[in-house]
């Protein structure tokens, strides 16, 4: 006996709205071609964070691999389906021929791959140490034609980090921002205060994090992370603080007398996260 099929619609319901892992979702790709393309979409749509390591110690290392593979292969319905996409490297001064031909196979896959993500809304790249991949990685993020709310990277090496405000420029609806392992090569605040107008949530180095904050009054959350030069840090940003409700890893920032000043007046504030002390003295603040 034939049973009549499911509307899409109502398939669509039901895998989107099931509590659904990988393994039910690849069991009910089986069901129907309907089925199939549903639970697709939903393994595609915001895939668990990626590794790409030329070892394979990393885990689910495959499955990054295996991923960028059928993206490539469907650029016309797979790698549209892509809204979030978090990938973490690890690369390596390789000696062995194998691994070298390996490692670069993996950052040609994924400068092939990422561009054809054309719907994509989040993504995150994090270079796991200090050794710099077989290429840049920001030229594929600039050949990319996507249009990003949400941007993280830790990277390596200046060239990279000089090609931070050309990649900006071209990502206006930013909303979320955060980059890491710039240090001293930050981009000046001079090539950074006109980019990303909508930014609300800005985190990272403390030097970049300054250059993109100075000037503005629109940002709700800031989170400095460790400054990785010794260069002192100007602190001259008070009005910057009016719009902020929540601040983080304050040690890395600015002082308390340049944020709870009259000039700031810091009336928004709902959370702030730093250490015990600097907590206590948060509560004390308030009641005074």
């Amino acid at each position: 006996m034939t049973y009549p099929a499911l509307p899409r619609d109502i398939v669509a319901i039901i895998v989107s709205g099931g509590s659904f892992d990988t393994s039910d979702l690849l069991a009910i790709s089986l069901v129907s071609q309907y089925f199939r393309d549903e639970a697709q979409r939903a393994l595609f749509r915001q895939p668990n964070g990626h590794y790409l390591d030329a070892f394979n110690n990393a885990p689910s290392a495959m499955t990054s691999v295996m991923f960028l593979r059928q993206i490539i292969k469907s650029p016309d319905r797979l790698a549209l389906m892509v809204l979030s996409y978090t990938i973490t490297a690890w690369w390596f001064d390789i000696a062995a021929s194998d691994k070298r031909w390996w490692q670069s196979t993996l950052f040609d896959r994924l400068s092939v791959a990422l561009p054809l993500m054309t719907n994509l809304k989040a993504l995150q790249y994090h270079a796991a140490n200090d050794v710099r991949p077989p290429s840049l990685i920001f030229p594929i993020f600039r050949r990319c034609k996507f249009t990003l709310e949400m941007f993280g990277a830790t990277i390596t090496g200046a060239r990279d980090a000089r090609m931070i405000p050309a990649f900006l420029k071209s990502q206006p609806r930013l909303r979320e921002l955060w980059i890491s392992g710039v240090g001293e090569h930050a981009p000046r605040h001079e090539v950074m205060q006109n980019l990303c107008p909508r930014l609300e949530s800005l985190g990272g180095d403390t030097e970049i994090v300054n250059a993109i904050l100075r000037g503005r009054n629109n940002i709700r959350h800031i989170r400095w992370l460790s400054s990785r030069t010794n260069r002192q840090n100007n602190w001259d940003l008070t009005e910057e603080f009016k719009g902020v409700r929540f601040l983080e890893n304050l040690l890395n920032g600015p002082p308390f007398t340049h944020i709870f000043t009259e000039r700031a007046q810091v009336k928004n504030l709902l959370l702030l996260k730093t250490d015990k002390a600097q907590e206590i003295f948060r509560v004390k603040f308030q009641i005074s």
